[in-house]
């Protein structure tokens, strides 16, 4: 769909278009063990659902533009760097963050000091998005193994009965 509609900000380089992939892809190798995940702590599939929805929808998308306005704003630029690091954790944020900093790298070349446009992989732009979606993708797919492996390991002091 980026290249269908030509948006430049993500086609004016081959190197934009494939870090515009790699986040596509990421992303979806990310957000499905992290999503199973965060259902199990869940009892009620509805309710885990809602859950997910809104904790997409506020970090994937508002939660980007919020850190992108405090990065603009000088006295509050180190803060909003330190928290983007640890929201990186949902790969809806590191998502939305990484398309929003390729989008916008004009935006951060004026605060550099070298004034040079950065590239699409630099790790303050997507490199670091890019780095937790595959690293956390890895860590959610082997904690569902180890979540799963554990649980159907029957302890007998845990053995639920049940009473005829």
């Amino acid at each position: 769909m980026v290249a269908a509609y030509n948006i430049e900000a993500f086609t004016d380089t081959s190197e934009s278009f494939a870090a515009i992939s790699l986040l596509f892809i990421l992303y979806g190798y990310c957000v499905i063990p992290f999503t199973y995940i965060m259902s199990d702590l869940y009892d009620n599939v509805g309710s885990a659902q809602v859950a997910a929805f809104f904790l997409n929808f506020l970090l994937g998308s508002i939660g980007p533009l919020v850190i992108f306005i405090l990065r603009i704003i000088e006295s509050t630029r180190s803060v909003a760097e330190s928290i983007a690091w640890i929201f990186r954790l949902i790969p809806a944020y590191a998502f939305g963050e990484g398309i929003l900093n390729i989008a916008a790298r004009t935006v951060f070349s004026t605060f550099s000091e070298s004034k040079e446009l950065l590239t699409a992989f630099e790790i303050d732009v997507a490199g670091g998005d890019l780095l937790f979606l595959f690293l956390f993708g890895t860590i959610y797919f082997i904690a569902i193994f180890i979540i799963e492996k554990l649980s159907h390991i029957h302890f007998a002091s845990f053995k639920k009965t049940i009473k005829y």
